[in-house]
């Protein structure tokens, strides 16, 4: 179960940053012993995109499980990324918080640059 509200969070964040102008490059990528939601680019920038779903507020606002150990993770995978494809330009990491609640409209609320 929330294994499938991750992957839908992530098709919902995917159309969201598309309308925003932004390519998407990959979804799911591993490496480093670290995952990226999505990866996209925003203009000239690399931007590795964290998505938090949640179908309840019992647990708080999907951005608040964006802990420090969590932009760590992000950042390593990052590091990997780069790595991998030997890119040395702009990126930045940024969180597509997405909130289901029943008998409401989604809402999604983006943060740049955490």
């Amino acid at each position: 179960m929330i294994a499938k509200l991750g992957l839908a969070g992530e098709k919902i964040a995917a159309r969201f940053l598309e309308k925003k102008g932004f390519k998407i490059l990959t979804a799911g990528w591993r490496g480093g012993n670290c995952e990226i939601d999505l990866i996209a680019k925003d203009g000239n920038d690399i931007v590795f995109v964290e998505v938090k779903t949640r179908r309840t507020r019992n647990s708080g606002y999907p951005e608040e499980s964006v802990t420090p150990v969590k932009k760590a993770h992000i950042a390593r995978g990052a590091e990997a990324w780069t790595d991998e494809n030997r890119y040395s330009g702009p990126w930045r990491a940024d969180v597509v918080a997405i909130s289901l609640l029943e008998g409401e409209e989604p809402e999604i609320v983006h943060f740049v640059g955490i």
